[in-house]
């Protein structure tokens, strides 16, 4: 029997993760974007990711977003890293009272913020959360423009998504999560707290 000349995918490396399970690296024909097959909690999933990675174990890697630690709780595309006391301190206060606000000081920059804490639902994803609240930054900036004159620029980051409590999902085994912890997607999922609350 002659082999098929023209596959539809290619695989490009195989390897197993850290409990065994099979990862495949490979991409279709004609595309440019490679992606990332592995099985979690009895399912497969696949993601897209660069074409500059060479093998399943690089992809592995590529997908875990900077500033979250290996032994940080995940589930499924969440990972949960914990936060510190103020922060905690102000998401308890926005549970039980619906809001918090956050005041920071001006800066000899002359910069201000603050942010605001609110009480959530995690509803736009399969993913649930027992607790769970939003905080948004806003703040002014003062800087030298053009010609030496003061300009001001005002901004609004990206929200930030806290939860604390049960975690559900219907393709996941229930997490929970004793302290708060920020929600951050890996990177093929983009900014979490926009994808889970909807405010993208």
């Amino acid at each position: 029997m002659k082999p098929e000349k023209n596959l539809t995918a290619r695989v490009i490396d195989r390897t197993t993760d850290d409990n065994d399970r099979l990862l495949i690296l490979w991409r279709k024909r004609g595309e440019y974007h490679r992606r990332l097959t592995g099985w979690d909690d009895g399912h497969v999933w696949t993601v897209k990711v660069p074409s500059r990675l060479r093998t399943a174990e690089d992809a592995l890697d590529w997908l875990i977003p900077d500033g979250v630690d290996y032994d940080d709780p995940r589930q499924g595309e969440w990972f949960f890293r914990p936060v510190d006391g103020h922060t905690g301190w102000l998401c308890r206060c926005a549970l039980e009272d619906g809001h918090s606000l956050d005041r920071g000081k001006e800066t000899e920059a002359g910069t201000w913020h603050e942010t605001l804490y609110h009480r959530a639902a995690w509803t736009q994803t399969r993913h649930r959360a027992e607790h769970a609240v939003i905080a948004q930054k806003h703040g002014e900036v003062v800087f030298f423009g053009r010609k030496g004159r003061l300009r001001t620029h005002k901004y609004s980051a990206r929200p930030r998504l806290y939860v604390h409590g049960r975690i559900t999902a219907p393709d996941h085994k229930d997490l929970i999560l004793n302290g708060w912890y920020e929600v951050v997607g890996n990177r093929a999922v983009g900014a979490p707290a926009a994808v889970a609350v909807g405010l993208d």
